[in-house]
């Protein structure tokens, strides 16, 4: 099984969701590269392969509710009026999907997790500290992957599970980091991710903390986090052989000089430095 979980203070990012509306015929679908670019987003992740019935084309709307086409109606926890949702600092909401119309955890607890059916699995959350989070998993159950939040936000952030909702993403997963031109997809999925048509997208604010040092094996800090969410790796903070070797595969990608150390030419052209 893998795992990617980004994490995201809205004090240094922007983060957002885009979709392609509800209905849409025929019903458009975007790879996740087309998304980051489109939305001029660092960081695009699938989070739901289905559409958005939102208030840009429903005006009595004041919430962006995911709509599933084969369940014929609006989702959500609870009653479809007073569902269990994620605010997004732009405003827009967004509900999840579960069969038991249950939230994925909830202060910490978990309150639906199957523990037996191992597949593709997205959700988004909030932290106890006012983060957002959207974390990835191929071959885990809910309920281990809900352990497996709890345990990383505890270890490396120092935080808790406030909410976390499950969302569908089709059977697949998929977060696509524009500057570094990497996808996190266990699955074949081409180069530029599988299309799909709503998205959860995340972009670092120009006021936001920049890394000053070069960073290389054996390294460890919240730039560290930072650059490993640029390239598409678990943020643990840790620079070890797979941050090594993925800022590696970034630089031969981009065209620097590749020795898996990321001083100023790489920082600079994956726009943190």
């Amino acid at each position: 099984m893998s795992y990617l979980i980004n994490v995201y203070d809205p004090k240094e990012w922007d983060i957002y969701a885009d979709s392609t509306f509800y209905p849409v015929k025929p019903k458009k679908v975007q790879t996740l590269s087309k998304w980051a670019k489109d939305t001029d987003a660092d960081i695009a992740s699938n989070l739901c392969f289905f559409n958005f019935l939102s208030s840009k084309e429903n005006p009595g709307y004041t919430i962006q509710y995911l709509r599933i086409p084969r369940l014929g109606g609006d989702c959500g926890y609870g009653s479809n009026s007073t569902p269990q949702l994620i605010t997004l600092p732009n405003g827009d909401s967004i509900s999840g999907w579960s069969t038991v119309k249950k939230p994925a955890m909830m202060d910490g607890a978990i309150i639906s997790a199957n523990k037996t059916s191992r597949r593709a699995h997205t959700a988004i959350g909030t932290t106890t500290d006012n983060r957002y989070f959207v974390m990835q998993n191929n071959g885990s159950t809910e309920y281990e992957m809900c352990r497996k939040i709890a345990s990383f936000l505890s270890k490396y952030y120092g935080t808790k599970v406030k909410l976390m909702l499950w969302e569908d993403g089709g059977g697949s997963v998929g977060t696509y980091c524009r500057r570094s031109q990497i996808l996190y997809a266990p699955l074949k999925e081409g180069a530029n991710g599988r299309a799909v048509a709503s998205v959860i997208c995340a972009r670092r604010k120009a006021n936001a903390p920049k890394i000053t040092r070069t960073l290389k094996k054996g390294m460890t800090g919240d730039d560290v986090k930072l650059l490993q969410m640029m390239v598409g790796l678990e943020a643990d903070g840790i620079f070890g052989n797979g941050t090594r070797t993925r800022v590696f595969l970034v630089q031969k990608g981009l065209t620097l000089t590749a020795d898996g150390i990321a001083g100023p030419k790489t920082l600079t052209a994956l726009g943190l430095y």
